[in-house]
């Protein structure tokens, strides 16, 4: 009522009754909330954010966790993929048949039965996924598209992360059925699959380092990660690819000292870091008809590729500043720092030693 009678239109309400969706002007947010809306350069970009936080009547500061939608610093998608594919030279690049036989990944585990969320932040061509599961020789099954907030258009960057994301989700689990849901924003995209009950997993690649997060955005997506966990859903994330530096991304050499990405810190969410395989003498062989070529389990060691040349490419992973040990993060090795660690589990990412084929445009 407060809200329609600052002219706002009220889109929709949680269906937990945990969050309320509303509409309005730039003048209308400035008079309601006690703020300014500028434009600010950062970068090579423009951005628009409220100069001051916003703030709200005394009766309700209680009840309000926070305001998202003011401003359009979204999360990033943390990976840099470049196009590469198996070379004349003896190296390798990954197929589905070579995941499933090193992770021992059985038939029964086809995922028949359950539903995968992947997110993301652009447009996709159903005909890049086609082609995958074709070449792959997995059966045809075309991932359910589900436009979650604004449009984002194609956008190279996160379409390559979209494309790969619903490939390789559906290489693992071929009978899964994969739910695409995307918007400008991925948050706005996780919310409606949480607040619909959607899927069993929820597939996320991105992120931003703790220190950049705001207080009101932790707070909402943490609400949002407990709502989810309260109803079954796995929510993944990518627990990033700078090391330990998850504020330097792409830069080199870290400046800004150690952190961790966000949402992966989350005690809710499961965080998924690097390995990179380790193969001792012959380990793979001739294509066999789905161009899988491994012979057998790879071993594996810590992801780091870090170089001044490529920047900071190894596996997110340290301690969260934001988040105590949760009770059940003990066991050996787990470090006895009181601090929320990431990442729980980790597999092979690295972009350059035994890469993942992904077709995408």
């Amino acid at each position: 009522d407060w809200l329609r009678s600052e002219g706002f239109a009220v889109e929709s309400t949680g269906r937990g009754r945990g969050w309320i969706f509303f509409s309005g002007t730039v003048a209308q947010v400035q008079k309601t909330f006690h703020t300014e809306i500028h434009r600010f350069q950062i970068g090579a970009n423009t951005r628009f954010a409220p100069a001051s936080p916003p703030s709200v009547p005394m009766e309700f500061q209680q009840v309000i966790g926070g305001i998202r939608g003011l401003d359009d610093f979204y999360l990033e998608k943390p990976t840099r993929l470049a196009p590469m594919f198996t070379a004349s030279d003896g190296t390798h690049a990954l197929a589905p048949g070579d995941v499933t036989r090193i992770y021992d990944i059985l038939p029964i585990a086809s995922g028949l039965g359950q539903t995968i969320a992947v997110v993301g932040a652009s447009d996709i061509d159903l005909a890049d996924i086609r082609q995958f599961r074709s070449t792959f020789k997995l059966p045809p099954n075309d991932p359910q598209t589900l436009l979650a907030g604004d449009d984002p258009g194609t956008d190279s960057g996160p379409l390559l992360e979209a494309d790969a994301d619903l490939e390789w989700a559906g290489a693992v689990a071929p009978s899964a059925t994969i739910l695409y849901a995307y918007a400008t924003d991925v948050i706005v995209a996780s919310q409606k699959v949480i607040d619909q009950n959607l899927a069993q997993i929820l597939v996320f690649t991105f992120g931003i380092c703790e220190p950049d997060i705001s207080q009101s955005d932790a707070t909402f997506v943490q609400d949002l990660a407990q709502q989810a966990n309260a109803q079954g859903i796995t929510w993944i994330a990518a627990s990033g690819d700078a090391g330990a530096a998850a504020c330097d991304q792409g830069s080199y050499p870290a400046t800004r000292g150690l952190a961790v990405s966000f949402p992966a810190s989350l005690p809710e969410v499961t965080a998924v870091g690097g390995t990179e395989f380790n193969e001792q003498g012959s380990a793979w062989h001739g294509n066999n008809f789905d161009l899988s070529s491994v012979i057998g389990y790879l071993p594996e060691v810590a992801w780091n590729d870090t170089m001044a040349a490529s920047g900071l490419p190894a596996s997110g992973g340290g301690a969260s500043v934001l988040y105590a040990k949760p009770l059940w993060q003990t066991g050996q090795g787990v470090p006895d720092d009181g601090a929320r660690d990431v990442p729980d589990l980790a597999f092979t990412p690295s972009p350059t030693h035994d890469p993942y084929i992904v077709i995408s445009g």
